[in-house]
């Protein structure tokens, strides 16, 4: 059967002069979309084009699943209409989801059933997991609230799933995981709370999902940091033949690293996986209470309140607004001492 998703790419995968040529008008029928909405048809019309097997068919059963039904009997013309479609749920994932997969027809989609809270949206006994529903339908509120408008750009949305089961973020009970206030335990995260991710901005939690009793495993890394995780955790690693090659990482459960966690090295054995590191975190700003070039100067060269050093390294803490007590020379060196009495928030 025909799969909508495919179709849309297909569409959107305008490849030849000519059809670069059309690019701007498919764009605009999509974005026209959401003013001027495709025909509403009969149900008894949207059944007799469901037993089509191509590209009207599937739009027909998607119009059935969406419960989105009306007075026209017109013949469905999907180069027309897809792009349509794609407009008016511009701003809903979840509907387009369960209207562009073949839900319940296709023997290969029968395997979730569709979480109670939808059955009354949508005419399927299928759909996605409950953690993606609630994914596309925050996406959907987040792409509302943003006014997006198909033509000029709004912030991206960020989303992220804390132990999403089959998504390979499962931890032990008390491992710590940072946010943009600090480490918190895993079990404490709720929908709305933020986290940081890779790139060190913060996202949000948009659903936490207990996995139960799993066998764990802790892996430690060569600074000695480590992690309890499940065997189905999944990392994003490159091997030691993609760093050679100069190739992308690839994403790897933990039973996968371990089961290639060294290489042949002559007589020894070297490590075969790197994880990549954490951008910087961009916390929120705040005032300290201390300037944090002031505390590390403290922490390295300062004992109650003084500092000793060379007479330059002051000048840092005169740029951030520090107030300086008067010198004090340190015997048989270069270095001097002053008391850092206050500074500028």
């Amino acid at each position: 059967m025909a799969n909508l998703a495919s179709i849309a790419r297909d569409i959107l995968s305008l490849k030849t002069a000519e059809a670069a040529a059309t690019t701007g008008d498919l764009r605009a029928r999509i974005i026209e979309g959401r003013t001027k909405p495709r025909a509403r048809r009969t149900r008894e019309t949207l059944e007799h084009f469901a037993l089509d097997t191509g590209q009207a068919g599937a739009m027909a059963r998607g119009d059935l699943r969406m419960k989105r039904l009306g007075a026209s009997t017109a013949a469905i013309d999907p180069e027309v209409e897809l792009p349509q479609m794609m407009g008016e749920l511009r701003a809903d994932p979840l509907g387009f989801a369960m209207w562009a997969f073949d839900w319940g027809s296709d023997p290969s989609m029968r395997v979730v059933e569709l979480p109670a809270q939808y059955r009354e949206r949508f005419a399927s006994e299928f759909g996605p997991d409950a953690w993606a529903c609630e994914l596309l339908e925050d996406i959907g509120r987040q792409v509302r609230d943003r006014a997006f408008d198909g033509k000029k750009a709004v912030d991206a949305v960020r989303s992220a799933v804390a132990s999403g089961h089959g998504i390979g973020k499962a931890l032990a009970h008390g491992e710590p995981v940072l946010t943009p206030t600090g480490w918190a335990p895993i079990e404490s995260l709720r929908p709305g709370h933020e986290v940081i991710s890779a790139d060190g901005t913060s996202t949000r939690v948009i659903g936490v999902f207990p996995q139960g009793e799993r066998d764990l495993f802790r892996v430690t890394l060569d600074d000695g940091s480590h992690v309890i995780v499940d065997a189905e955790h999944q990392w994003m690693t490159t091997s030691r033949s993609e760093r050679k090659h100069g190739q992308a990482g690839s994403v790897r459960t933990t039973a996968e690293i371990a089961a290639s966690l060294t290489f042949p090295n002559g007589p020894l054995r070297g490590l075969n996986h790197q994880l990549p590191v954490l951008s910087p975190v961009q916390h929120p700003t705040a005032i300290l209470p201390v300037e944090p070039y002031l505390l590390g100067q403290w922490l390295g060269n300062g004992s109650e309140g003084r500092l000793t050093q060379m007479p330059d390294a002051f000048d840092e803490l005169l740029v951030v607004g520090a107030r300086l007590g008067r010198v004090g020379v340190k015997q048989g060196t270069a270095a001097v001492s002053r008391s850092a009495l206050s500074i500028r928030p």
